[in-house]
Formats: structure tokens, C-alpha cells, sequence
């Protein structure tokens, strides 16, 4: 499984933009249903289109004006699809299990490097 994370946009350590750089596009669901008082239960699916542009390719004046709704190079395409169940009573213990599939297209802009990886997690807290 390869996981990355890529701030394009940073300085002095801090973000100044979004995650997922320029030249890029993301739609995201999040769905939460709670079955019980304690119980609370969380889907989320997102879908991430990331061209090859980068911040080091600055807009000049004078030069054309790109067509912004084309993504530029090879579209690496990233599908994420995340389910949580967390238990969460009123005597402040919160647990949280979450399992996900991660499914990307076109990896690192290489064309048909395709690859399918799974991520879960378990998080437990005491509040008081």
C-alpha cells in the first residue's frame, strides 16, 4: 500500500491552501446516521482528479490564459471509500473503528499504474 500526503501549499510549515494543490478537482460525501444514543455510524466517499500542474508552474501576465476545466498531463484518478462505527456513552469513552478501500488511477501521472490498498484504524479516547 503506498500513502502519500502532498501539501503544495506551504509556508513556514503552514498551510495556505488546499490539500490537494492546483490543478485539481475533489468531490466528497460524508453520510452519519445514529441508530442509539451511543452509537453513531459514518460513511464517506470521495473521489480525487489531480492533474499535473504544480505550484511551480505560475500564471504570468501577459501570457494565455489556460482552459481551466481540463486537468493538464495524465489525470491521476483517486477513489476513496471510508465506513466508521463509533461508540461514544455518556460516561466520556469514545471509541471509533474505521475500514476503508484507497483505489488509484494513473499513480504518480504514469499511465495504467493502477493500484488498490486498504486502510483502517481504531481510536479510543477518555474525556473527563
Amino acid at each position: 500500500m503506498d500513502v502519500a500526503l502532498r501539501l503544495h501549499f506551504v509556508a513556514q510549515g503552514q498551510p495556505i491552501g488546499f490539500p490537494t494543490g492546483p490543478d485539481a478537482r475533489r468531490l466528497r460525501v460524508r453520510t452519519t446516521w445514529d441508530p442509539r444514543v451511543a452509537w453513531q455510524v459514518t460513511g464517506i466517499v470521495s473521489r480525487t482528479w489531480k492533474g499535473e500542474n504544480d505550484i511551480d508552474e505560475p500564471f504570468v501576465p501577459g501570457n494565455p490564459v489556460p482552459d481551466v476545466s481540463k486537468l493538464e498531463g495524465v489525470v491521476e484518478t483517486t477513489d476513496e471509500a471510508t465506513g466508521v462505527l463509533r461508540w461514544w456513552p455518556a460516561s466520556g469513552v469514545d471509541l471509533a473503528l474505521s475500514l476503508g478501500v484507497v483505489r488509484t488511477q494513473n499513480a504518480n501521472h504514469v499511465t495504467g499504474d493502477d493500484r488498490t490498498g486498504v486502510q483502517g484504524s481504531i481510536a479510543f479516547r477518555l474525556l473527563r
